[in-house]
C-alpha cells in the first residue's frame, strides 16, 4: 500500500508537477505523488500545514484498485 495527500476542500491530490503549466494538483489519484510509507505522507502533510496553514488528508492508495485499465 502507498499513500497520497488529498486536499479535502477541492478533492484534488498532490502531484509531481506535470503538464505545460506544471500543475501540482489533480482530481485523478493515478497522477498523484505516491508516498511509500504513512510516516512520509504525514510528514509531507505536516510540512504543507506549516507552509500554507492548510490541512491535507493522508489517504491509502491500493495499487490493485488503480492502474492503466482503470483510468
Amino acid at each position: 500500500m502507498q499513500f497520497l495527500l488529498k486536499d479535502p476542500h477541492t478533492g484534488e491530490y498532490f502531484c509531481t508537477p506535470f503538464g505545460d503549466d506544471n500543475r501540482e494538483w489533480s482530481l485523478n489519484p493515478d497522477k498523484a505523488h505516491r508516498f511509500m510509507t504513512s510516516e512520509r505522507a504525514y510528514g509531507g502533510a505536516t510540512i504543507w500545514w506549516h507552509l500554507h496553514n492548510r490541512a491535507l488528508e493522508v489517504v491509502p492508495y491500493y495499487l490493485e484498485d488503480h492502474g492503466p485499465d482503470r483510468l
